[in-house]
């Protein structure tokens, strides 16, 4: 099965789920069902609730409970409870929310890779006046080397460690998050370790190397934060408590 064929066996499943509420609902304005059925019936919704908010959020619709466990009435939409529409939940503008987050993804995106370029100049002026001279582990600079270079690799692994694993990460965008995390941290140790070896130029230019990776690091996250499916998975969470 592909995605797509996926994708809507996952939306006739949901709507499934909505016309049993409704039914239930119809069920109990009749007066056909007794306490003992509702209260089976309720486990078993509640068991059908599971993830349901994150099946909506991968088909693109908006994530809303199944029912609601703390009433007593738990059958009752949200219309038949008069609860606030998805447009006037949490966000009472949805559309301004998501022109926020265009226009800061936009933003970035003009700003890490011009700055990056930008910041090419100034080290190209140093590595033209560097000392031709082997660095050694007795300079001040391998001191401060060292210390930046840890810094660099703290601040990578907590940017990727728990948004690779906890946030929805397209395989592309998993792969290149991974590959620029691991350039950065290899740049950092190699400027270490190549400092008494090569003139202090070189590790200069692995310690800019890396810092570029790791701010293309956080592009990508930053377009991970600001996708459509992420704002709404905050929605829906902002909406329970």
């Amino acid at each position: 099965m592909d995605v797509a064929e996926t994708r809507q066996a996952l939306q006739a499943t949901v709507r499934e789920y909505r016309s049993l509420r409704q039914a239930i609902n119809s069920a109990v304005r009749d007066d056909v069902l007794d306490d003992e059925t509702l209260s089976r019936l309720k486990t078993k919704m509640e068991v059908l609730q599971e993830n349901l908010r994150e099946t909506c959020i991968e088909i693109d619709e908006w994530p809303q409970d199944l029912i609601d466990q703390r009433k007593a009435r738990w059958w009752e939409t949200e219309n038949d409870s008069e609860q606030l529409s998805p447009s006037n939940q949490v966000l009472e503008n949805p559309i301004e929310v998501f022109n926020d987050s265009a226009t800061i993804l936009a933003t970035f995106s003009f700003l890490v890779p011009t700055v990056s370029l930008l910041s090419c100049i100034p080290a190209a002026l140093a590595w033209t006046r560097a000392s031709s001279a082997v660095g050694t582990v007795d300079d001040a600079e391998f001191y401060q080397l060292v210390s930046a270079s840890a810094m660099q690799i703290l601040s990578v692994a907590t940017l990727i460690w728990p948004t690779v694993f906890q946030a929805r990460l397209a395989r592309s965008s998993r792969i290149w998050t991974w590959i620029l995390a691991c350039v950065s941290t290899c740049f950092a140790i190699l400027a270490m370790l190549l400092y008494n070896r090569l003139p202090p130029s070189w590790s200069s230019l692995l310690s800019f190397g890396g810092s570029v990776a790791q701010a293309l690091v956080t592009l990508q996250l930053v377009h991970l934060n600001s996708s459509p499916e992420n704002k709404l998975g905050l929605v829906g969470h902002q909406s329970r408590s």
